[in-house]
C-alpha cells in the first residue's frame, strides 16, 4: 500500500511526495545514516521537513539531532536545532533577498559538526 493511501484512509491530506511503500521511506533514512556514518557529507535542509531532500526531522529520527526550545513570552518560543551526529553535514539555508523591487533567493551552505547548533529563531505558537 502506498503511503498516500494510508493517509487518505486516515483522512489526512495527501503527501506531495509519493513513496512506493513504508519500506522505501525507511530506506531513505537508512541511506542518510549510512552517508553520515560513512564520512560522506550529506546536504540537510534547514527545516523540520522537506519533500526536496533530507531535513532536521530526518536527523532527529536517527538520533543525530534534537530541537532545543526556550519560552520567549506571550506564546513565542525560541527554538534551534542541535546536531549530534558522528560526522559533519552540510546545512542548506534558503534566504530571500529584496533588491530593486525584486525578490531573489539564494541558498547558503554551512558545514556543521557534532555539537554545532543553528541560530535561535522565535516561533509563534498562539
Amino acid at each position: 500500500m502506498k503511503l498516500s493511501e494510508l493517509f487518505k484512509k486516515a483522512g489526512e491530506p495527501r503527501l506531495s511526495r509519493d513513496f512506493k511503500s513504508l519500506a522505501e521511506l525507511n530506506k531513505s533514512n537508512d541511506d542518510l545514516k549510512a552517508q553520515i556514518e560513512g564520512g560522506k557529507i550529506p546536504s540537510i535542509r534547514n527545516a523540520s521537513y522537506s519533500v526536496h531532500g533530507y531535513a532536521w526531522g530526518d536527523l532527529e529520527k536517527l538520533g543525530f539531532a534534537h530541537k532545543e526550545q526556550e519560552p520567549a513570552g506571550g506564546g513565542l518560543v525560541s527554538e534551534r536545532w542541535a546536531y549530534t551526529g558522528p560526522n559533519p553535514i552540510k546545512l542548506l539555508t534558503k534566504h530571500g533577498i529584496a533588491k530593486d523591487g525584486k525578490m531573489t533567493h539564494e541558498t547558503r551552505e554551512v558545514i556543521m559538526k557534532k555539537g554545532d547548533a543553528t541560530d535561535w529563531v522565535e516561533v509563534d505558537y498562539t
